[in-house]
Order: C-alpha cells, then sequence, then structure tokens
C-alpha cells in the first residue's frame, strides 16, 4: 500500500514523559548474578513543585527467579511533601501464556479509569508506585503513573530489584542499568503529545501511517514533527538509555538514546474537519495482531483491537495512543 505523509508538521505539547523499556528482558545479570543483590534504576529525575510528570515502565522478568518493578519516589528534602497522584495503574502477565498487548491494555484501561489521590511522604522516605509486586520468571510489567509535587520537590526513579535480595529503601544508592542491544528506549521527553490537523473530505481514499516503524524505509521522515531527527530537537528524549545503529560506511543512522521506535507513550490528538459522512479504516500494515487506546472529544479512553472501521461524523477530535505489545505502523486510510 503506498502511503503519504500527513498535511503539515505535527505539533508537540503536553507535559513530560519519563519513558523505560531498556533494558525491556531483564536478566540474571542486570541484578548483580550470582548474588542477586544489585538493584537498578533505569532512569530518574527531580520533579518540581507544582510539575506533572507521567512515568512508564515496560520490562519484563528472566532473571530466574522474583523480581519487582517500580516507580520509586524519594523524599530527601529534609522534611515531608505532599503530592498528589492523578493516575495510576500497572499490569502484570507471563508472556508465554498471555499476550503482551493485553497486558499493556490492561494497564493503560487503569490508568485512565483510575481516580485521583494524595499523599506525604516523609523525609528519607521511599515510597513505590505502580508496583508490579514480586514478578515470577518470564512475567512482564506495565505501569503508569502520573504525579505532581505540592508543597517541595521529590526524586523519582524507575527501579528493578530482586525483593528477596533487596529493598525499596536503597533505591537511591542503585547503579544504572546498561542497553540491552535491541533498538529500545529508556529515555526522558519534554513532551507527551503529538497533534495534527486533517480535513478528511479533502484525503478521501488516500492512507496514512501513525506510528511508522518498519513497513517503509523512510518511516523516520514520513511525517513531519513525529520523530526527532536530531537529539537537539525540543521532541528528542534527554539522558536515554539506547543502541546506536550505524551503516557499513560507520556513521550512525539511528540513535534510540533520544527516539522512540513507535512513540509508545505518546497521545496523538486528531484534530478532524470535514468529517460528514467519512469513516476510517484502521489497521496494522504490517497485518500483525494490535490495540490501541482511543478517546473520542475528550471522553473515556478505550482499548480497540485491529482491525476495526471508525465512523467519525461527528468527531472533531480522535486521540490515539500505540501501547506496548504493538510494532508500530498504524495504518490510517479515509474511507
Amino acid at each position: 500500500m503506498g502511503y503519504i505523509g500527513l498535511p503539515g508538521t505535527m505539533g508537540h505539547s503536553g507535559g513530560k514523559l519519563i519513558y523505560s523499556n531498556n533494558p525491556e528482558a531483564i536478566n540474571k545479570y542486570h541484578i548483580g548474578y550470582p548474588l542477586r543483590n544489585a538493584g537498578k534504576y533505569t532512569i530518574g529525575t527531580t520533579v518540581s513543585k507544582g510539575e506533572v510528570v507521567n512515568f512508564e515502565y515496560y520490562h519484563a522478568n528472566y532473571t530466574g527467579g522474583p523480581l519487582q518493578i517500580a516507580v520509586a519516589v524519594i523524599n530527601n528534602t529534609g522534611k515531608p511533601v505532599a503530592f498528589k497522584v492523578s493516575r495510576e495503574g500497572k499490569a502484570t502477565g507471563n508472556v508465554t501464556t498471555t499476550s503482551t498487548i493485553n497486558i499493556a491494555a490492561k494497564c493503560n484501561a487503569a490508568f485512565y479509569n483510575s481516580s485521583a489521590r494524595w499523599d506525604t511522604i516523609n523525609n528519607q522516605q521511599t515510597f513505590l508506585l505502580a508496583s508490579s509486586g514480586p514478578l515470577n520468571d518470564k512475567e512482564m510489567a506495565n505501569g503508569k503513573v502520573e504525579i505532581s509535587p505540592i508543597d517541595g520537590s521529590l526524586s523519582v526513579r524507575i527501579i528493578f530489584y530482586d525483593p528477596n535480595k533487596t529493598t525499596q529503601t536503597s533505591a537511591a544508592s542503585f547503579d544504572r542499568a546498561t542497553d540491552d542491544g535491541k533498538l529500545r528506549t529508556t529515555a526522558m521527553f519534554k513532551y507527551n503529545h503529538r497533534s495534527i490537523s486533517l480535513n478528511l473530505a479533502n484525503n478521501q481514499n488516500k492512507s496514512f501511517l501513525l506510528f511508522p516503524a518498519n513497513a517503509i524505509p523512510n518511516w523516520k521522515t514520513l511525517n513531519k514533527g513525529e520523530y526527532p531527527q536530531s537529539h537537539l530537537e525540543a521532541i528528542a528524549g534527554v539522558d536515554g538509555i539506547g543502541t546506536q545503529q550505524m551503516n557499513d560506511a560507520g556513521t550512525v543512522i539511528l540513535d534510540t538514546r533520544w527516539l522512540v521506535i513507535g512513540n509508545y507513550g505518546i497521545i496523538y490528538d486528531l484534530k478532524l474537519s470535514g468529517c460528514n459522512g467519512r469513516k476510517i479504516q484502521f489497521s496494522k500494515a504490517t497485518n500483525n495482531a494490535g490495540t490501541i487506546m482511543t478517546r473520542v472529544n475528550n471522553g473515556t479512553w478505550y482499548a480497540k483491537a485491529l482491525p476495526f472501521t471508525y465512523d467519525a461524523s461527528t468527531t472533531s477530535l480522535l486521540q490515539i495512543i500505540l501501547i506496548g505489545g504493538n510494532s508500530g505502523d498504524l495504518s490510517m486510510k479515509i474511507l
């Protein structure tokens, strides 16, 4: 199928996203084999008073024993700090018996259907949010949480450790994890939204590709503003763990330290016009199974299995999130 780029340039907005997917498959050496007493963190940041930050992790346990993954909130300010948890969700499952897409869908459904709560963390305390709990070998976890300190700053990092050998109180002293060499990404992104205006009547019978990954050679540049083309761009990740891919001449052609293939966790805002009588056909360009999160006109978020056809007649805003377990390459044909 011939895909064309979206008209115009995608905009970026929203708040900060801390995304952790490298290493995806955590093995025994990541936690200090044979003692298993070396917990790790993948990424961390200081969240300032009033700042709203989203954290998401997507990791699997291949250590041969128990493993716990969580977003650790650490207070070293010398005083209690109140904070708000706007949303929180997590899901787990065995990767040999459960679809990883279903795990991610459950996590996202739990996150977007959760209610806000408030808490206070005392000085020198560590709280775990979106915690996986103890995972058995070959179980994976997807966790998401949105937090905002109310009267002080907090240190927050995504961690993993053997709960039988290490405790959460050691989270502040964990060493950092390393790249798994699989072109995955752990990084901090300044903006968690992409947006585009699209007149459906003017684009009838045209096919677009969102979250491009493997279906076409020019996936990085197909839609202007979707992916960063340089680590210096505003939408590029910082402080990342990732892989540098080089061509035969030794030139870096892809660097996943600042680019997530598939833009997982990013909310796409499709601002639609010319919708009367128009439908949109969504499917995976690679014909693989897939599920996306969708929301219409700021309503409720739903997990939708692909393929499906959507009646856009009364839609002004269609939002889409590519969740874990998918391989990207969402085909969008205007009917």
